[in-house]
């Protein structure tokens, strides 16, 4: 392996590790949220596009840019409209 393909596998091999751990991040952000509040709300992410939606079928699905603005908007939305059986 010459020095070009060399550093074409470790930039391919980067790739690969980045696209894992941010696999891992987006994961572990959906099992907090969903912990926190996934009795009252649906949340996903979706092609990098984070999203949330009551359980009880008000307001439809609201999207953010990351997993801290969802966390902040569900947050204003039950301070706002508690979600029927939710309690905090």
């Amino acid at each position: 392996m010459d020095e070009v393909e060399g550093e074409r596998a470790a930039t391919e091999d980067a790739a690969v590790d980045q696209e894992a751990t941010d696999a891992t991040h987006t994961e572990q952000a959906l099992v907090a949220l969903r912990s926190g509040w996934g009795g009252g709300y649906r949340v996903g992410c979706d092609d990098g596009g984070w999203w949330y939606e009551r359980r009880d079928g008000k307001g439809g699905r609201q999207e953010a840019a990351g997993p801290d603005e969802v966390a902040r908007m569900i947050a204003d939305d039950h301070a706002f409209m508690p979600v029927q059986g939710r309690a905090l």
